[in-house]
């Protein structure tokens, strides 16, 4: 039996091809080790566990990366006010993690990057997406990616950028951010004083959006394996990353600015929805 995938991109199920004969790179977002992670998050962990379990039974062999976000506002938050750095702070976390993990018997991936490790790509990552215009420096120093600037923005999630409606999601103002547009999304946010040293030229990650794309543009190259996840980040979450990625070798208003992606393929990064 062939497996079959709900491609995001195009709302359909289409049978899986992978892009290498007998081969199949798998990246999936881990958590983000500012606490412990939750049930919620596990759900997501066993269906990506599953799906490996079927392709590795089925001949395939598989590489899986699985990124631990090990820096964003909270982390700092945290790390500052107990005194510590960063690494201090969430090696326990990511310890835990790895327990859990263990005790609901999910096969580990074969890497493990941090963020922390992968801050010179982010770097470049956004180096690149100023100078082709996609990405902007705002007033208060932090850099924007501009939605208005790259007109592919949104097809996977298949959204009219016009209805969509800043600050909804209840966890952002956007008073708080000196944007273009305020749907834009923060790529990297100015670092502030308080700011542990050696975070990168531009200071801090901000988004996790950036975050899995510059770690899985380091470890696969500018092709971006196959993505999972859930539902409620079609929008979000990992269609930030695909458009991210994707304009990084784009031109800016072009016409045909992103590629045809989905999920369910290892032919680029998409939005595979784990219903």
């Amino acid at each position: 039996m062939s497996l079959q995938l709900h491609n995001t991109l195009t709302r359909a199920t289409e049978p899986f091809v992978p892009l290498h004969q007998g081969r199949v790179s798998m990246y999936t977002c881990g958590p983000t080790v500012w606490n412990y992670a939750h049930i919620g998050n596990f759900r997501t962990f066993l269906f990506e566990d599953l799906l490996r379990r079927w392709l590795e039974a089925s001949g395939y062999q598989v590489f899986h990366v699985m990124n631990l976000t090990d820096v964003d506002d909270r982390i700092i938050k945290e790390a500052g006010a107990r005194g510590i750095p960063i690494r201090d702070f969430t090696t326990p976390f990511a310890q835990a993690f790895f327990e859990d993990r263990d005790y609901l018997r999910i096969r580990p991936a074969h890497e493990y990057p941090r963020a922390t490790d992968y801050i010179a790509p982010m770097v470049d990552l956004v180096a690149t997406l100023l100078a082709n215009g996609t990405a902007y420096r705002g007033e208060d120093g932090s850099v924007y990616f501009g939605i208005d600037r790259f007109p592919a923005y949104g097809r996977l999630s298949q959204l009219d950028k016009r209805s969509l409606k800043t600050g909804a999601s209840g966890r952002v103002s956007s008073d708080e951010y000196d944007k273009e547009n305020a749907q834009d999304f923060a790529l990297w946010k100015a670092a502030k004083p308080e700011d542990e040293a050696g975070a990168g030229r531009l200071g801090r990650p901000l988004r996790p959006r950036l975050r899995p794309a510059g770690t899985s543009s380091a470890r696969h190259g500018p092709v971006a394996p196959g993505a999972p996840g859930g539902l409620g980040q079609v929008l979000e979450h990992p269609c930030s990353q695909a458009w991210t990625s994707s304009s990084r070798t784009t031109r800016t208003r072009s016409p045909r600015a992103a590629p045809r992606r989905g999920a369910t393929t290892s032919r680029g990064s998409g939005c595979m929805a784990s219903s």
